[in-house]
């Protein structure tokens, strides 16, 4: 299945795809901690995508920890091909963007993609709107790499997600997402994402 990324530079991440007969009808979260972005601009269009040269695909045994919400989770590539990001049809893995940046690299956003359900089965994101600014998270892949949540927001898909979140720029950042708010049932989608952002600790 796949969730609709929007043009550009991966402004919307959307339909992560749910089941009607066993979603929750909400997964409130409240905005929490800060973030040093802009707002979505909902009808601009962002300028086109780079690569980062430093991605890299993940090993075989690489993992996604937050300990604290009992989320371990394997990790594997996913590619965005016209603008639509590619979610593991497996709801207990995560897909880790691999034209975003690679853990530890120091530069650019480490991008995780998952499910918060799929079809009757909960996801390995199931928790992430419960997560909280402080709380730790590690990816571990050729090297361990710990990372601190600093804020968690919930942005409307008609809106997007903000641009920067994907940027190949900048300090290192890891950026979680996964589906929230409303459910709508006559789509069979949930009508927000939830970002986690966290930085190196």
């Amino acid at each position: 299945m796949t969730a609709l990324v929007g043009v550009g530079v991966l402004t919307t991440v959307g339909w992560l795809a749910v089941d009607r007969r066993t979603a929750s009808p909400a997964v409130p979260v409240v905005n929490r901690g800060t973030l040093a972005s802009s707002p979505p601009q909902a009808g601009r269009r962002a300028p086109a995508a780079r690569t980062v040269a430093h991605a890299a695909t993940p090993d075989a045994d690489a993992k996604l920890v937050l300990d604290r919400l009992g989320v371990d989770a394997r990790i594997v590539p996913v590619s965005a091909p016209h603008s639509v990001m590619q979610i593991p049809s497996d709801p207990q893995v995560v897909g880790w963007w691999r034209d975003g940046a690679t853990p530890g690299s120091g530069r650019g956003h480490v991008v995780i993609v998952g499910h918060i359900n799929f079809y009757g089965r909960a996801g390995a994101l199931a928790e992430l709107p419960d997560v909280r600014p402080g709380d730790p998270v590690v990816v571990s892949d050729a090297r361990t790499v710990r990372y601190r949540v600093t804020a968690v927001r919930t942005y409307p898909k008609t809106s997007g997600i903000p641009a920067a979140a994907f940027s190949p720029d900048g300090p290192e950042e890891l950026v979680l997402i996964t589906c929230g708010g409303p459910f709508n049932a006559h789509t069979g989608n949930y009508e927000d994402n939830i970002v986690a952002y966290a930085d190196p600790a």
